[in-house]
């Protein structure tokens, strides 16, 4: 049975910084080297618009078509799939978590669209629409907006990013066959990590997990690796720790926290912390304060 209460260096990167509510980037490039694996802080959401390119959210793999929407939110561990020295062209957006849900109204919340991307099981919305429609029209706008500047663009983009999150909305809602999960996987780990996610308060192992899943521990194990960039016991980890950060912004206790985390008693979890983040638990809990 492996160890799953190693303390391991950290296995993903944090990425990006955002030191407002709301960020947005056009970007074209061509990427010499892999990008590896991350997560960041805030969500974020990419609208892809050209180029040769996947994606990697959470154990699923996606294959992307120009107007496709990927959704991360905070803390989910993902990275862009690119063919070495092929376009990858994109507007991207950083969100801290709940900015779109402080803009929504009781009768109309804009981050609906991505709800029902996950009751679907996935991080990427595919929507059938026409060259003219108002979706790619907004899309339009956004992106000559983050190519031209002038007075107020700051502003100017932001009102423009909601009014496509509106046409986003307006084009999925009514007719759910239009959001198509792009998802393709051969292997079990997306219902594996499903699984863990769901119970990281549980005393989570190997043998259990081959045994829940009805398949063998050592085959589970390597395709598990080749297919998250990591061990299970580091995942199972890592998101427990994940998990940790966002339940001390919230003012938790640190004796729930433990218990909610799956640590069995508080300096387990601060080893665990303080390693793989490099700073004490009470450090990162006075920041949110």
């Amino acid at each position: 049975m492996q160890n799953l209460s190693s303390l391991p260096e950290p296995v993903y990167e944090k990425r990006g910084y955002l030191d407002r509510d709301f960020r947005l980037f056009y970007l074209t490039d061509v990427p010499e080297a892999e990008i590896h694996a991350h997560y960041h802080d805030f969500d974020k959401i990419i609208l892809f618009l050209s180029g040769q390119a996947g994606y990697f959210a959470e154990g699923r793999t996606y294959d992307l078509m120009p107007s496709d929407v990927v959704y991360i939110a905070h803390g989910e561990i993902h990275r862009p799939l690119v063919q070495p020295g092929a376009l990858y062209e994109r507007i991207v957006a950083y969100l801290s978590p709940g900015f779109l849900s402080s803009l929504s109204a009781p009768d109309c919340s804009l981050t609906a669209c991505f709800s029902q991307a996950a009751s679907l099981r996935s991080s990427v919305l595919r929507i059938r629409t026409e060259e003219k429609s108002p979706l790619h029209a907004a899309a339009e706008a956004l992106k000559q907006a983050c190519l031209h500047d002038g007075y107020a663009n700051e502003l100017y983009i932001r009102l423009l990013f909601l009014q496509w999150v509106v046409q986003l909305n307006r084009a999925v809602l009514p007719c759910p066959p239009d959001c198509m999960p792009a998802e393709r996987s051969a292997s079990r780990i997306p219902e594996i990590t499903e699984f863990i996610h769901s119970h990281l308060s549980w005393d989570l192992n190997i043998d259990m997990l081959a045994d829940t899943f009805y398949i063998s521990k050592y085959h589970m194990m390597r395709m598990f690796r080749q297919e998250t960039g990591c061990t299970i016991g580091d995942y199972i980890t890592s998101k427990r720790l994940l998990l940790a950060r966002e339940l001390m912004a919230r003012d938790v206790s640190m004796t729930q926290i433990c218990y909610l985390c799956g640590f069995k008693n508080y300096s387990t979890f601060y080893r665990a912390y303080r390693r793989y983040f490099k700073e004490p638990p009470g450090k990162f809990r006075k920041s949110t304060v």
